[in-house]
């Protein structure tokens, strides 16, 4: 691109409208036909499976942390397959789908780690194929390319906490549910822009209610999106009926089968909508963190910095256009200088702008679509693009970026940015659709500095933990010594329980020793209120666990500063009372102790 001012001045606007070839949008209606599959989509496959490799195999192994958040889904669905029963033996803060289906994949195929990587690529591969379908739909092929190289880039092995990537994430339950989520999207689309007919529709109902039972914010999106569909798009009116009678019997069956949780168990309003959870200090200051207004200031500046930077960028493929076009500047000598001027302050634009100043800026961006599109084409896809990314982002809001609870929530506004740039902006006049092309360098710089990020963070993932699960790395080589030792003194000893403090039932899941209490975090959000406190000292007494492990998990995120020291001081109490310390494993970095009570 800086090389073009070099070349014959007869034919630059010929090399800019040869920058991709056949990438202008297809008018969308209720008989618009999908375009045939072509060496074009090979060829953005063949790149989006070069892309996947290398950010999987650069970081093979890496994806786990040993004791935050993934130990919930690897050690319950082995609990479930012994008869345990959520909500009733295990509290669990999400709708029962995931656990229940990751304990199906676990009885056919087993419980060790690379079993969970092959779910993780294939839960991947879905969020991929939405992806690129939906983009394919209703832009082109190559913003369908764009987009699932954002997520193959940015999110697929992501690093901005250790379990926000898609192989071991914080919880499969949001990656589960945003697969089934743009599955959704995907059908919705295709029964809507393409061809309406009620398979479609009624497959897009089904996979919005299989994320409705991964986690309650999809529940709600699904909800939110329906209505809005059929209040615009004029969806038969028997279509909502059946999805409602879908609807009540899926809650039916579910309320069913667990109607013998105990009182304190409630499936729904002590799991699913637990009081602390939402209502908790601990839980407002966690949640203002996702939401990003603990920044306030900070996140409003980058909100308003990246919209500013957008549309200077947006104003200069203006100016390219024109001057390529020859409407502006009719001597070619000063054309080709106007031109070569432009296309260094893009470069030079793109460099400040390829980062997550892009992405939060759509927070705004999103809020001034909202007029255009109501006085616009309402049935177009922007509208349901829109809608999507506003209900998939509103927790995020002014944390929107590809990093933390965004690695998965970001999603469908990758498609929303791809329309915008690449098909909404094009049809208004303001660039035409070839200079769009123009975004792609800006993107390109993004999934490169985005890789070059998690190879600098990956590289740190030096010291491997070997278990009969299988062997991942740790970023601490204190950690990772520990941990090693510890699983070896219980390997060769016989205890037969064991609690982890707090969290950290990735311990049990490797040590194959059994939680017998219902709660398993520990952390300030679920356990720093009292009444919870008492709940977990009665069933202390009760279950007698012979084993108790405290580790020094950071807790800061909740505004706390240690488990035992300005929480939960009642039950470090028990412990001192009924156990005595076993042994202890000491380094500047990570501290682990394990208790045993006498006589068990």
């Amino acid at each position: 691109m800086p090389l073009l001012f070099l070349v014959p001045p007869k034919d630059i606007s010929a090399i800019l409208t040869t920058l991709v070839r056949h990438s202008s949008t297809q008018n969308l209606d209720s008989d618009a036909k999908i375009l045939p599959f072509n060496r074009r989509d090979l060829l953005w496959i063949g790149l989006i499976v070069v892309a996947a490799s290398w950010t999987f195999f650069q970081s093979y192994q890496k994806w786990l942390d040993p004791i935050i958040d993934v130990g919930r889904d690897l050690y319950i669905p082995g609990e479930l397959l012994n008869g345990e029963k959520l909500y009733r033996d295990i509290l669990y803060i999400y709708p029962p789908l995931t656990p229940y289906l990751l304990s199906s994949i676990t009885w056919m195929f087993g419980s060790r780690l690379p079993v969970y990587i092959v779910l993780g690529v294939i839960v991947s591969a879905s969020v991929v194929t939405a992806l690129y379908f939906v983009a394919r739909t209703t832009i082109h092929q190559t913003a369908a390319g764009v987009v699932a190289l954002l997520f193959v880039t940015l999110n697929f092995t992501g690093t901005s906490s250790w379990g926000s990537n898609f192989i071991f994430p914080f919880a499969h339950a949001a990656t589960l549910g945003t697969s089934f989520f743009l599955l959704y999207l995907a059908f919705i689309t295709l029964h809507l822009f393409v061809k309406r007919r009620p398979g479609y529709y009624f497959l897009a109902f089904a996979f919005g209610l299989l994320a409705s039972w991964t986690k309650i914010e999809f529940a709600l999106s699904v909800t939110v999106t329906l209505i809005t569909i059929f209040i615009v798009y004029g969806l038969p009116p028997w279509y909502l009926l059946y999805s409602l009678l879908i609807g009540l019997t899926s809650l039916a069956a579910v309320s069913f089968f667990f109607y013998d949780t105990p009182i304190g168990h409630h499936w729904l309003w002590d799991n699913i909508f637990p009081h602390l959870l939402l209502k908790g200090p601990e839980a407002r200051f966690f949640y203002a963190q996702v939401l990003g207004i603990d920044e306030l200031g900070k996140r409003t500046a980058e909100i308003l910095n990246g919209a500013l930077l957008i549309a200077i960028y947006t104003g200069l493929l203006a100016g390219i256009d024109r001057i390529a076009s020859g409407l502006w500047l009719r001597d070619q000598w000063r054309r080709n200088v106007a031109l070569a001027v432009l296309l260094i302050a893009l470069i030079s634009l793109s460099w400040q702008l390829a980062d997550d100043r892009f992405f939060r800026a759509w927070a705004l961006l999103q809020i001034l679509l909202v007029p255009l599109v109501a006085l616009g084409n309402k049935r177009s896809p922007l509208l349901l693009l829109l809608l999507f990314s506003l209900c998939s982002s509103i927790r995020i809001y002014l944390n929107l970026a590809p990093v933390w609870y965004g690695f998965s929530l970001i999603l469908p506004t990758y498609l929303l940015i791809a329309y915008v740039l690449f098909r909404y902006i094009p049809e208004r006049g303001v660039y035409s659709s070839q200079t769009a092309m123009l975004w792609i360098p800006m993107f390109l710089l993004i999934m490169i500095r985005g890789q070059i990020e998690q190879a600098e963070r990956y590289s740190l993932k030096a010291y491997p933990i070997k278990t009969a699960q299988g062997r991942f790395y740790d970023a601490s080589r204190d950690r990772a010594t520990i941990i090693q030792d510890f699983l070896g003194y219980l390997e060769k000893s016989r205890y037969s329980g064991l609690v982890v403090m707090p969290e950290g039932l990735t311990l049990n899941y490797f040590s194959r020793l059994k939680n017998p209490l219902s709660f398993h975090t520990f952390t300030p959000i679920e356990t720093a209120n009292l009444e919870v406190e008492e709940r977990i000292l009665q069933e202390l007494e009760s279950f007698r666990p012979e084993l108790v492990a405290l580790n020094n998990r950071d807790v800061t995120e909740f505004g706390h500063k240690a488990f035992g020291l300005d929480y939960n001081q009642r039950l470090i109490a028990y412990l001192q009372k009924h156990y005595y310390l076993l042994r202890i494993w000491d380094s500047p970095s990570f501290k682990l102790a394990l208790l045993r009570r006498p006589g068990e």
